[in-house]
């Protein structure tokens, strides 16, 4: 639910319509929906994971894009589920996608997750204070994230439209 509101809150600055703000929220609470092929003991590792655990981790995007794939529900669901580790320097995953060549719909999940990973406990450390997650954002712009996109949640997050 963090991800679809930061995510909408996101798709509304962008003067999305009524419909592509519903669209982006069911993506947003969708985009995980491939961990249901993960394996508990990954899912629940506290501390960091081996090689062979990431590798198989990262699957859950491309097992979230073949559960969703053909579905004809919503515009940018199988893309926004599929490619939303993909980096804007090239260098995420599933494909390794680039730039623009990443569908906005995955840009917006990339950083709405992100933003969640950061402001929430997790089973590995705990919830980051803001001004970490603004720092990170601040890294990641261009290299993680779409510069243009990171730029307008940096601004919501100052000016409180975006609550962490």
């Amino acid at each position: 639910k963090r991800v679809a509101g930061y995510a909408c809150a996101l798709a509304k600055e962008l003067h999305y319509t009524e419909e592509q703000i519903r669209n982006v929220e069911c993506i947003g609470l969708l985009h995980d929906i491939g961990k249901i092929g993960m394996p508990d003991d990954i899912l629940n590792k506290i501390g960091k994971l081996s090689e062979d655990e990431y590798k198989k981790m990262k699957d859950h995007v491309v097992i979230g894009g073949e559960i969703l794939n053909g579905n004809g529900m919503l515009d940018g669901l199988t893309q926004g589920v599929t490619y939303h580790h993909e980096r804007y320097d090239g260098t995420g995953y599933p494909q390794g996608l680039k730039g623009e060549e990443i569908p906005i719909e995955a840009r917006i999940i990339g950083i709405a997750d992100s933003i969640d990973a950061m402001n929430s406990d997790r089973v590995y450390r705990g919830k980051k204070d803001i001004s970490y997650v603004l720092e990170q954002l601040e890294a990641g712009k261009g290299t993680q994230f779409d510069p243009n996109i990171d730029e307008i949640v940096i601004a919501l997050i100052k000016n409180g439209k975006m609550k962490l």
